[in-house]
């Protein structure tokens, strides 16, 4: 099972991104269901939006828990994709819980439940990003549009070998650039380095981000090595 860790739980640094700014627009966040577990982070006036697909026939999905104070409710629509709005209203935290009952049977378990939490904060900065390793591998990383990824992981060309993308969804994680290799500061002759690929989420959905190293010449040769997270990205609605 993947760890479930938002953009800030990792040990690793986050990224300052030259450049960063305090947003000043508001903005709303639309996250669905693959965002379970996740973190969204929104200033006050933020509205949040939650899009959930239709759960185990015979519940419907209805609060389950907030606190008003920090993310006010503000509106719902029922259909084939139940949407539950929230404005944030103040600075603070509020785990938001969204829970299918069933209406026939009020004493019945929840047949799903979908939660978050929601961190509201006066300033935030924009591009965030989030620095990855070889430790993170196998995480689960919820992110917003906008964000920026860099991986970093060890490497050493002197053998022929290179880290590429083996899987990846364009249309939620786009690559820039190409990947670049740091030498060790003091490493002796042959010594291995770190190589770096750069992403910027630039839509929301999932991505299994796949990466492999192995020669590129040695095509139909397996990789000595895989790293892989998979990406729940908040979209940003126009």
């Amino acid at each position: 099972m993947r760890a479930r860790t938002g953009l800030g739980g990792l040990a690793v640094a986050l990224l300052v991104a030259g450049g960063s700014v305090a947003r000043a627009a508001i903005q709303t966040v639309v996250i669905g269901d693959l965002y379970d577990g996740g973190t969204v982070n929104l200033a006050p006036g933020d509205a949040l939006e939650v899009r959930l697909a239709a759960g185990p026939a015979g519940c419907a999905w209805k609060p389950a828990f907030d606190d008003p104070a920090v993310l006010k409710a503000d509106s719902g629509e029922v259909g084939p994709t139940t949407v539950f709005r929230y404005k944030a209203i103040s600075p603070g935290s509020s785990s938001v819980g969204l829970a299918c009952l069933n209406p026939a049977d009020p004493v019945a378990p929840a047949g799903a439940l979908f939660r978050v939490l929601v961190t509201v904060k006066d300033s935030i900065l924009v591009p965030r990003g989030l620095i990855l390793e070889q430790p993170d591998s196998g995480s689960d990383i919820f992110l917003v549009q906008g964000d920026l990824i860099q991986v970093r992981l060890p490497a050493n060309p002197s053998t022929g070998y290179s880290w590429a993308i083996a899987g990846n969804a364009p249309s939620v994680l786009r690559p820039i650039g190409e990947p670049k290799y740091d030498p060790p500061d003091k490493g002796k002759p042959g010594a291995g380095g770190t190589q770096t690929l750069e992403f910027r989420v630039v839509g929301g959905g999932g991505a299994f981000l796949d990466l492999v190293y192995k020669r590129p010449s040695e095509k139909d040769a397996a990789p000595a090595r895989r790293w892989g997270v998979f990406v729940a990205a908040a979209a940003i609605a126009p």
